[in-house]
């Protein structure tokens, strides 16, 4: 046992308390059995010495006074007597001299007593001799030194003894006495020691059940606890506290055994998160190496705090971890509140519809080839595609991959751009090689001077009057464009009608992003316009080509273009030629009304093959071209065996634009005369074909032109016709052929 030890310092403690208790016991016992016996000594002197005084005074008044000396002195030798003897109030002793037996002779004026023999004189020094005198009471106290009980006892004045010494009461004297108390004492010490040996016996074997109860239920578990303790402190997390006390060490062994238990649990935690830290840094590896988005979503749509540094990059640095899904993909709720819903509708579908197979799913997944916009200047295209993780019977998470689709998207749309000018690019050779390049050397002539006037008009686009002019023109160089087949011509000037339409329709300027989308457009103009002129400059050095001179080209070019715009609205139509014209100047003027009236016959005029049909006509449709000559005068008529004008179409929209009164009663010619004005159209949405409320505006410009005159016949059911009548200068010349050419 050491001495530094809990078990040292709980025995030491506890035969301390013991032996302090046994010595304090045995002291208090020893003491109270002394001064019992004490105090029965004291009776018994006091006893005795009262039958002593009463002795010694009877012998004094027979006077016997030489009887109590010797009385005294045999006393005196009896074993225990140390001393015994009468003093006087002076303190000296009695029976030494005759005073007293002469104050008797002399108070009663007689001799009465013998004169025996004195004893030696002392004088009595004790001090308590004076607190006798005092108090007229007994006087003890025990002498330890000597082991003698000393004893002071007062001689009163006695009513015997007056008749000799007078009445009055006073102290005559002491009889001082000393008894021996060393048996006393030996008996206490005797008494002492078989107490002491009792207690001790007592007090070890209390002492024994203590340290043994101690040690059995304090010092073994506090031991075992220890040992444990260092056995954990080691590493060892296996050990266990055995108690099945439920005492306090028992509670603090149960504490220690979950501590322990808890330690156990956190180093497998500890080994857990080990082993998923270098999953995750393995993970994070691929994460940050992998050129796909890769994300993690839960039942929530919340995206979780794990994604591959791919999808940082893609999404331009947006905060991804935490975010929901939709407000990463749609932040717009305003203005994307419909792909939201869809995007949300598709997500319910993924978590919660597991019957359903993933493929089908996957149909309708609304973030393939998607393009978003990120802020305002950046746009990707993202190919998502999403994959259920199930936790059970239940996915609890979908792995969500974003591939970037952006360059090989403008990659596809530059091959497709390329694609299709090649293909433009061959059937413009195509129509070279059959018509010459004559039309489009003068169409590209007059479209370069169209985009010039738009070019230097770009600070000045507020003039109405001007805007409509510029707009005409625009409209001419798209329906050009079209007839001659030339489709990206075709949809640059569409895009540039748009601006000019919005800007006419708010009778203002074009905001600077608009003039700045001008200035765009208009180079992109000058580079169309720049290759189809290096396409016919090609055939005039290798000399290739024929030219077809005359109405016959334009026919076959008018031909091509009522054919494509057919197609586009499924409708199926016939063209028919009759006449020929050579003058270049007329074909040159009537080229973009021909082109329009003829545009308009297939769009407006002509009926889808189902309607036909219903009607009792054939599924085709035809659209006639006349050229005839009369009198000084030259008559281009187009016209087709469609539904003819709906003047209750005219009329609506030219109530709605605010054009006629809805109460007027204006017939069939002032309709008309609206039909003809600027930018007025029947349609009610704007197309690539029509809507703009420009192409008879445009023929009757080109009629007022050449000083001619525009009639119009329309019945119901059966078509209209269109006829130009233009006064011939001597130059020119028409001729009819033999019958109708059609195509």
């Amino acid at each position: 046992m050491k001495l530094n030890s809990i078990q040292f310092k709980i025995v030491t403690l506890i035969v301390a308390v013991l032996v302090a208790s046994t010595g304090v016991s045995i002291y208090f016992t020893v003491a109270n059995q002394r001064q019992n016996l004490l105090e029965a000594t004291e009776r018994t002197l006091g006893l005795n010495t009262d039958m002593l005084n009463r002795t010694i005074r009877s012998l004094m008044l027979s006077g016997e006074a030489p009887g109590v000396v010797r009385t005294m002195s045999s006393l005196a030798e009896i074993p225990g007597f140390r001393e015994i003897a009468i003093y006087r109030r002076d303190g000296k002793l009695a029976f030494s001299d005759y005073s007293t037996l002469d104050f008797v002779h002399n108070y009663q004026k007689k001799y009465r007593f013998e004169r025996t023999p004195r004893v030696e004189a002392r004088l009595l020094e004790e001090p308590g001799l004076a607190r006798v005198l005092a108090t007229n009471t007994p006087y003890r106290t025990e002498l330890p030194a000597t082991q003698e009980l000393q004893n002071l006892f007062p001689v009163l004045n006695y009513k015997e003894c007056r008749e000799c010494h007078g009445e009055t009461h006073f102290i005559r004297g002491v009889v001082h006495s000393k008894v021996s108390v060393a048996s006393l004492y030996e008996r206490i010490r005797a008494a002492r020691n078989i107490l002491s040996l009792s207690f001790l016996a007592i007090g070890a074997a209390i002492a024994a059940l203590l340290i043994l109860s101690v040690q059995r239920t304090i010092i073994a578990p506090v031991l075992s606890i220890a040992r444990t303790a260092r056995s954990v402190g080691r590493g060892d997390l296996e050990q266990r506290i055995r108690l099945s006390s439920r005492d306090e060490l028992g509670q603090l062994g149960q504490a220690l055994n979950d501590m322990i238990d808890g330690l156990r649990q956190r180093e497998r935690l500890e080994l857990r998160n080990q082993v998923v830290e270098a999953r995750n840094a393995e993970n994070r590896k691929y994460l940050d190496n992998i050129q796909e988005g890769l994300l993690l979503l839960d039942r929530g749509y919340t995206i979780g705090g794990e994604h591959s540094l791919f999808l940082q990059r893609l999404f331009g640095g947006r905060r991804i971890a935490g975010v929901n899904f939709l407000d990463f993909v749609f932040p717009d709720a305003a203005l994307q509140a419909e792909d939201r819903r869809e995007l949300e509708q598709f997500l319910g579908f993924l978590f919660e519809k597991t019957a359903s197979d993933m493929e089908l799913i996957q149909q309708i997944n609304p973030l393939r080839n998607r393009t978003l916009t990120l802020g305002a200047q950046r746009q990707i295209v993202v190919d998502a595609s999403f994959h259920r993780i199930y936790s059970g019977p239940r996915v609890e998470n979908a792995m969500v991959i974003f591939q970037d689709r952006t360059e090989l998207t403008q990659v596809q749309r530059e091959l497709e751009v390329q694609k299709e000018r090649g293909e433009e690019e061959l059937r413009q050779i195509a129509a070279i090689l059959q018509t010459g390049p004559q039309g489009y050397e003068d169409f590209v002539a007059q479209a370069q001077q169209a985009v010039g006037e738009l070019e230097g008009s770009l600070g000045t686009l507020g003039d109405a009057q001007l805007l409509r002019a510029l707009f005409r023109q625009m409209h001419s160089l798209k329906g050009g464009a079209r007839y001659l087949e030339l489709g990206r011509l075709e949809s640059l000037a569409h895009a540039v009608e748009d601006i000019l339409s919005r800007a006419r329709d708010q009778a203002s300027a074009p905001d600077s992003a608009s003039t700045a989308e001008l200035g765009r457009l208009i180079g992109s103009l000058r580079e169309e316009l720049q290759r189809v002129r290096g396409i016919t400059e090609r055939f005039h050095r290798f000399g290739t080509g024929k030219r077809t001179e005359g109405s016959q080209a334009l026919l076959e070019q008018l031909r091509g273009m009522a054919a494509q715009i057919a197609a586009e609205q499924g409708k199926q139509v016939r063209l028919a030629g009759e006449g020929l014209l050579a003058d270049a100047r007329l074909l040159s003027a009537l080229r973009d009304p021909l082109i329009h009236l003829v545009r308009n016959a297939v769009d407006h005029g002509l009926e889808d093959p189902l309607e036909r049909v219903a009607a009792g006509k054939p599924r085709e449709g035809t659209v006639s071209v006349r050229f005839v000559r009369g009198q000084g005068t030259l008559v281009v008529q187009v016209a087709d065996d469609g539904r003819g004008i709906d003047f209750a179409a005219v009329r609506r929209k030219a109530v709605q634009k605010g054009l006629v009164r809805p109460e007027s009663e204006g017939g069939e010619a002032e309709l008309l005369r609206i039909l003809f004005s600027p930018a007025f159209s029947s349609r009610e949405q704007v197309s690539a074909i029509s809507g703009r409320g420009v192409g008879l505006d445009i023929v009757a410009e080109a009629a007022r032109s050449l000083g001619g005159r525009i009639a119009v016949l329309s019945r119901a059911g059966r078509g209209a016709r269109f006829t130009l009548r233009i006064p011939l200068a001597g130059g020119a010349t028409a001729r009819v052929g033999s019958g109708p050419t059609a195509g």
